[in-house]
Order: structure tokens, then C-alpha cells, then sequence
């Protein structure tokens, strides 16, 4: 209100500044700044030059071509799927020893906790029986083989001798198989073969270097085979979600170039790209899931924080468009103010399809190469609004 007023009263100063004419009220134009001029339903704002001069308004052309923006929307940040371990056991058993918990930095190969468990120690004797009897197997082979070549056994015989040899060695194979399912490693086999550990405790290993996030078990509790024992997460690689809005999902293309920054304005924004685009509306959120990675050694990224994300995106087709600056509002009516000459501003309608960023996707109302004005738009309105009260 007090920018029309402050208008107002340069109109007036202006006008009172000219030379005064012998006119009779008849005769009397509207001051040049609210002349309306009515053509096939145009309205006209013609300025005087000393308004030129004072209001400085500053234009820009109308563009049709691709248009390139940015697209900001809610994202939050995920473990990379690959760099979250669940702890479980492959088997049942009793929780003996826990050698992490929850906070600690694990390494790669680190054992978490021991379980002590029949099941296992049924696997580590049947390793064991069947390497014996490999051994034994093996040694009758051998003297059979001996014993054929001196003409002392038959052919028959040599041959159920191997074949009971190359038994054994499958049975060794296939208990040595189901120990290494469960997470042994070959020198612990080794030991257990040389008599060098006694109590064959089943130890859980983390697969992965990370920091333990869950811990759910206690000493002595028992656990079922695959029970959820905790979690271990890496974040030197992290997940990106970003959620569009369905009718914005025709734009994002996997490859689009994203921008990533914990508040407005970041000067230094983190890039990576967009990995995939879920085709379907996410059940919670409705809107298309965009997917993205980031390597983030320095873990300036946070599971469960939630970023600023823009999609660097472009348009399919050439587009006529505007800023966003350019348009003035009247209820629902968009209008712009298209130059015509220096002096004289055309307020026009706009059918808008959409916006984009800082533009404008303009459907109709405004041509290419014509100049809006991106400047004074307000004081432009509020001549205009003038003119109208002065009618």
C-alpha cells in the first residue's frame, strides 16, 4: 500500500511539475503513466520519460528452446545397500562371547561374538571323522596299489580300494563345504585337524568395515539360526532418495546431474548423479523415487539426514518460457508486462503450464524474442491498477 501511495505521489509531483494549459475539463487527458489504450482487449501503460528515467525497468526476451533447470526436491540419505551387514548365525546356538558392541569401529574379518552350539560341533566331528577315515582310505589305496603291482592283488580289488578312497575324499569335501558355509576359515579347519583348539566355538565375523549402529543379544542368550543379532554400517559409500512429484518425473533422466547441500545457498555444493528413477509412486511419500550414490569418505553424509537435492534437469522439447520475476498476479490471473516501446508497457495475460525453477513453462499469452519486464513489475502493477480506478 505504501509503494502505490509513493507512486501516486510522484504522479502527481510530475504532473503539477509540467506548465499549466488553458484547457477545458472536457479536454483534460489522464496523465500519460495511466493511459489506457483498449485493442481487441490489450491494456496499455504508457510512461513518461522522466518515469523511463526514473523506474529503470530492466527486460528480458521471451525464449523458446530446451529449457535446462534445476528441480529442488526432498531427499534423505540411506546406507548404501551393499555396506550394511545384518549380524546372524547360520545355526542355533548360545552366545558365549561378544567381542564388540554398539558404537565400536569394526574391521573387515573381525570376530563380533561366539556361540557355542551341538549343531557346530556335530559339523566339526563329522570333519574330523571323515578326515580320519580319508587318511585310513588313502594308505589302503596305496598298499593295494602296491600290492597289485607285485601280482599279490587283483584288479577287483585295487579298484574297490580306490573307489572307497575317492569316497572318503568326497565325504572330506563335503563336511569341510558345510563348515565354510557357516563361516570357518580354512586355518581354523586346520587347527581343529592338528588338535590345536579345543573348545570349537562358532565365531561371527563381519564381512565388512563399519561401525556397529544395533546390538540385540546378550551373553548367554540363546539365538536361532538367522535371528537378527544387530547391524553394522559403512557410510564411506551412501544411498541417496530423492522423491518428485509424479507430474516432474517425465524430466529426471538416470545420469542427470544432482547437486547436494546441507542448507540454502551452499557455496560448495557435493555432485554425484542419478543412478535410477523407480517407476512407480512410493506408498508413503506418493511421489517417484530417485535414486542416487555418493562416496563419502570424510562421512560428511548421514543415514536417516535429510539433504537439499537438485536435479539438474532439461525439458524433451523446446519450450517458450520466462522468469518467474516477470509475473504479477490477480487472483488467480498471471499477467505479464510485455515491452512495446520505451515508453509504453503491455499488460498481458498468461496461460501457465507449469513452473520450473526460476521459470515460467508458458502455454500461451506470449511469443518468442517479445521483452517482459523483470524489473518494477509491482510499480507497473499498481499504474495499471491506478489507471483502472481512475476510470
Amino acid at each position: 500500500m505504501k509503494n502505490i501511495l509513493l507512486i501516486i505521489g510522484l504522479l502527481i509531483f510530475i504532473s503539477c511539475g509540467e506548465p499549466a494549459k488553458d484547457e477545458s475539463p472536457a479536454d483534460i487527458p489522464a496523465p500519460p503513466s495511466i493511459t489506457e489504450e483498449k485493442d481487441a482487449g490489450t491494456k496499455l501503460v504508457t510512461l513518461s520519460d522522466k518515469e523511463v528515467q526514473l523506474l529503470k525497468i530492466n527486460t528480458e526476451k521471451v525464449r523458446r528452446e530446451v529449457l535446462k533447470f534445476n528441480m529442488e526436491v526432498p531427499a534423505f540419505v540411506h546406507p548404501s545397500p551393499e555396506n550394511i551387514f545384518v549380524m546372524s548365525a547360520p545355526i542355533n546356538g548360545i552366545v558365549v562371547t561378544i567381542n564388540k558392541h554398539e558404537g565400536d569401529a569394526v574391521k573387515k574379518g573381525d570376530v563380533l561374538l561366539e556361540l557355542e552350539s551341538l549343531e557346530f560341533a556335530n559339523l566339526v566331528a563329522d570333519y574330523l571323522q571323515n578326515a580320519a577315515e580319508a587318511g585310513y582310505r588313502k594308505s589302503q589305496y596305496e598298499r593295494t596299489l602296491q600290492l597289485h603291482n607285485q601280482k599279490i592283488k587283483s584288479r577287483k580289488e585295487l579298484d574297490k580300494s580306490e573307489v572307497d578312497f575317492k569316497r572318503s575324499e568326497a565325504a572330506v569335501q563335503a563336511s569341510f563345504a558345510r563348515l565354510r558355509a557357516v563361516g570357518i576359515t580354512d586355518k581354523e579347519i586346520l587347527n581343529w585337524k592338528n588338535n590345536q583348539s579345543t573348545h570349537p566355538h562358532l565365531p561371527i565375523r563381519s564381512p565388512i568395515a563399519g561401525v556397529i549402529t544395533e546390538h540385540l543379544i546378550d551373553m548367554g542368550q540363546a539365538v536361532e539360526s538367522y535371528q537378527r543379532m544387530g547391524t553394522i554400517v559403512n557410510n564411506e559409500k551412501v544411498m541417496l532418495k530423492g522423491y518428485v512429484a509424479p507430474e516432474d518425473g517425465a524430466f529426471v533422466k538416470s545420469g542427470d546431474k544432482i547437486f547436494l547441500s546441507m542448507r540454502e545457498n551452499d557455496a560448495d555444493p557435493l555432485q554425484t548423479v542419478v543412478h535410477n528413477i523407480v517407476p512407480i509412486l512410493d506408498e508413503k511419500n506418493r511421489s517417484i523415487t530417485i535414486n542416487a550414490f555418493y562416496n563419502n569418505p570424510p562421512f560428511w553424509l548421514k543415514p536417516g539426514q535429510n539433504i537439499r537435492m537438485q536435479v539438474q534437469v532439461s525439458t524433451s522439447d523446446p519450450v517458450s518460457y520466462i522468469p518467474v520475476k516477470a509475473i504479477q498476479y490477480e487472483g488467480n490471473d498471471a499477467a505479464v508486462f510485455v515491452k512495446l516501446t520505451e515508453n509504453k508497457f503491455d499488460k498481458r495475460k498468461l496461460l501457465i503450464e507449469r513452473l520450473a525453477g526460476d521459470f515460467a513453462i508458458i502455454k500461451n499469452g506470449v511469443t518468442a524474442d517479445e521483452e517482459v519486464a523483470v524489473s518494477q513489475v509491482f510499480a507497473l502493477k499498481a499504474l495499471s491498477k491506478y489507471g483502472e480506478y481512475a476510470d
